[in-house]
């Protein structure tokens, strides 16, 4: 199925689940949920993206209408909930987390490229 039809399948049965009453919606965040905890995003050094963008734009005609073909632009990889969903977040915190990052930084275990 191409994506475009499936995303709209998608939304046409949401809507239909709406009318009816019977959409289910996730639940607000509360503190301790393991869902929606602080989160690390990162973003690959330039010549990274544009060789996985280069890569899939060799093969993106092999699944034109049937996959979303993501450019440099959108590459990153998300480390999600490095902590349960709080609330509040101290700046410590936060801080102690940067840190943490820029010490792995030049880990060979921690490099994209």
């Amino acid at each position: 199925m191409a994506t475009g039809v499936k995303y709209d399948s998608l939304w046409d049965e949401a809507h239909r689940s709406f009318d009816r009453g019977t959409l289910r919606v996730d639940h607000a965040p509360v503190d301790g949920d393991p869902r929606w905890g602080l989160s690390l995003v990162l973003l690959p050094p330039a010549h990274v993206a544009d060789a996985v963008d280069a890569a899939a734009a060799e093969i993106g005609s092999l699944y034109d209408g049937t996959h979303q073909i993501y450019n440099a632009a959108d590459l990153h990889l998300t480390v999600t909930s490095l902590e349960p969903y709080r609330d509040k977040v101290a700046q410590t915190t936060i801080e102690h987390y940067v840190d943490a990052v820029e010490r792995a930084r030049d880990r060979d275990c921690c490099r994209f490229g």
